[in-house]
């Protein structure tokens, strides 16, 4: 289990006309992101900074983003470790008001913007999953979705184009065993009858540790 918001949620801070707004989101992967972060550098196109911090997949990753050394990358990133969030991350942008703020003013503004979006933000405990992503030929639909419902399995995503495939989502530990009786279901044996390495012609199984989003369904 961990913990992690379930919306995107929105901080401020003002200080001597400087203005820092920060916006806090669930995050999956480092090209979510990215994505992201161009969109907010449209949309505040004379914010003179985006700094922020995200901790994702175990990675945690800073930027002051022109700012003094350590006044704005890491502060936000202390608020994340502090409520001790995971699959997230920050983004401060800053309006310069006329005056200098110093290193203290600056730590305390990317701070409190960031903890203020914080406390805004819906937190939620999250169990940890991995994802079965299957390819399979046509003839393979009935029988698949038939032993999905079966062993009562959850959707993730779906794509039924040129190359079909769907997500399921699983606890790491029960993945090998979901596999298995998927193969046994579609060959139509019992799961004891199949060796580890069975293969069904025309279904293939690849364990993901995150899922594959609508933005990027190429993945594997």
């Amino acid at each position: 289990m961990y913990k992690t918001i379930s919306e995107d949620s929105v901080g401020l801070y003002k200080d001597r006309g400087s203005k820092f707004i920060a916006f806090a989101f669930h995050c999956d992967s480092e090209d979510q992101f990215s994505l992201e972060l161009q969109r907010i550098k449209k949309s505040h196109r004379k914010s003179r900074h985006f700094c922020y911090a995200y901790s994702i997949d175990g990675l945690e990753r800073c930027s002051d983003d022109g700012e003094p050394s350590g006044t704005a990358g890491k502060p936000i990133l202390r608020q994340i470790q502090k409520k001790e969030l995971k699959q997230i991350a920050v983004i401060v942008i800053r309006y310069f008001g006329g005056t200098l703020l110093g290193t203290g003013g600056l730590i305390q503004a990317y701070k409190a913007a960031t903890a203020d979006a914080l406390a805004h933000a819906k937190v939620i405990s999250y169990e940890l999953k991995h994802y079965i992503k299957i390819e399979f030929e046509y003839r393979h639909l009935g029988p698949l979705m038939s032993a999905i419902k079966k062993y009562k399995l959850t959707i993730h995503t779906q794509e039924l184009g040129k190359d079909p495939f769907i997500v399921i989502s699983c606890h790491p530990d029960a993945c090998s065993d979901i596999i298995q009786h998927i193969k046994a279901s579609i060959s139509k044996k019992y799961p004891s009858e199949l060796h580890e390495d069975f293969k069904v012609e025309g279904l293939a199984f690849l364990t993901l540790d995150r899922p594959i989003s609508p933005r990027n369904q190429s993945a594997s």
